[in-house]
């Protein structure tokens, strides 16, 4: 799809300018950019603290208590370029954790509300302000 905008900005800037063409090229390239990113999602893998388990060697208070309250860690495994067209959904994400279940009849187990989360960002490959605010707001959330 990206190699239709050089074509279409040839077109264009013998039809209209070059200088409007130009622009043309860089709102097309803008629009596929956040488009591709956007479809992709940012949250690769959730999973808890009984799920997922650290490598490094703890002494066996420690591993008690991560046996016995696991579930009150979230582990959130980010992934892509994150921006402002995607960063809004982590935050999405992240607080849907801390609402309250209505109507929970207790057919379903629903897991308690955490008291730590953490955001995995080793597959990240970039960051821009927008999501720095997104992060502080989650910070924010408890």
């Amino acid at each position: 799809m990206e190699w239709f905008v050089v074509p279409l900005i040839v077109i264009f800037a013998f039809g209209v300018g070059l200088l409007e063409a130009v622009f043309l090229g860089i709102a097309l390239s803008t629009f596929l950019f956040v488009a591709a990113f956007f479809r992709s999602g940012v949250v690769k893998f959730a999973a808890s603290g009984v799920s997922v388990r650290s490598t490094i060697e703890r002494p066996a208070s420690s591993a008690h208590w991560l046996d016995e309250h696991g579930d009150l860690i979230q582990v959130v495994i980010l992934q892509n370029y994150l921006f402002f067209g995607n960063a809004n959904s982590i935050f999405t994400y992240t607080s849907s954790m801390f609402e309250d279940v209505e109507g929970d009849d207790g057919t379903m187990p629903v897991p308690p509300v955490p008291k730590f989360v953490v955001l995995d960002m080793t597959l990240v490959t970039g960051i821009d302000t927008s999501t720095v605010d997104i992060i502080s707001d989650i910070l924010n959330l408890w």
